[in-house]
């Protein structure tokens, strides 16, 4: 019987010897969990923080586009309430240039037919402005029998060519030389 007692001994040695690594086999498989979780949560907090620094930069993006747009409509609409304020000085004033007494309107037509006609040019009025060609008129020019379909002045036929004296024209040119100047004034 003591032989069997020997190989319970070494049975049980065996197995405590099994346990004992057993043992020390699941310790260091729990460091090792341990130690992948904490690289886990190392990576994880590390994603994050990435993330959150992309979505803050994302954000941020928006915002400034968001803000651009945002001034360059305010400045449209700036431009285009000066643009109708200029228009309105503009029409203002064409309406001023049809309502000139006789006098006003015979020294305008005079200064633009000597700036603008030649000899032997035909000169076609508006119905309003007849009369006051036919008493102004230079010598050398000829006053037509049709009317222009302008409201004020009149224009300008020669051979090669028809120039636009009225109203609308002169307060045209008179817009593209002092737009600027009246914008200036106004704002």
């Amino acid at each position: 019987m003591e032989s069997i007692g020997n190989k319970d001994k070494l049975l049980c040695r065996i197995l405590d010897d099994a346990r004992a690594d057993a043992a020390k086999t699941a310790e260091q498989a729990a460091d090792s969990v341990k130690e992948i979780e904490r690289e886990r949560d190392s990576k994880i907090a590390a994603l994050i923080a990435e993330h959150e620094k992309k979505r803050d930069q994302a954000i941020a993006g928006i915002m400034d586009g968001n803000r651009t747009a945002a001034i360059l409509a305010s400045r449209r609409e700036d431009l285009q309430s000066r643009r109708e304020v200029i228009e309105k000085v503009f029409e203002s004033a064409y309406q001023e240039l049809l309502k000139l007494d006789d006098d006003k309107r015979k020294k305008l037509y005079l200064s633009l037919l000597k700036q603008e006609a030649l000899q032997g040019d035909v000169i076609v009025p508006a119905k309003a402005d007849r009369q006051i060609l036919a008493q102004i008129l230079p010598a050398g020019l000829t006053l037509c029998d049709e009317d222009a379909m302008i409201d004020g002045g009149f224009c300008i036929r020669s051979k090669g060519y028809e120039k636009d004296c009225s109203m609308a024209s002169v307060l045209a040119q008179l817009r593209m030389d002092e737009e600027t100047a009246v914008a200036k004034q106004l704002f």
